[in-house]
């Protein structure tokens, strides 16, 4: 099991690759879902979510809210912001101690 540290920096090495995913796109309408990958963390996961222009600009403009695939809404240690149809908005609980 990974550490939360280290689900955190699979989930910004996801996010990255995210952004460039936007980056090289010359376009993004509102209406028009873009498939992304899912940022939660796990090394293993290479699942793809459709998500709104709206809900990645609500999480790329919040550190530590990711988007991930809904299937991952009963992980321990994260708390469901946001749920849309195939995805999540989530961040990842503190651990205590």
């Amino acid at each position: 099991m990974a550490t939360p540290e280290r689900t955190v920096r699979n989930s910004l090495l996801i996010r990255g690759v995210n952004e460039r995913i936007n980056g090289l796109s010359d376009s993004w309408f509102d209406d028009e879902p873009r498939e992304l990958l899912c940022e939660c963390g796990d090394e293993s996961c290479i699942e793809a979510i459709l998500v709104s222009r709206a809900d990645y600009e609500v999480a790329m403009g919040h550190p530590g809210h990711y988007l991930v695939n809904s299937d991952h809404s009963d992980e321990t240690g994260i708390q469901v912001l946001t749920a849309r149809d195939g995805y999540l908005i989530v961040e990842y609980q503190q651990s205590s101690g």
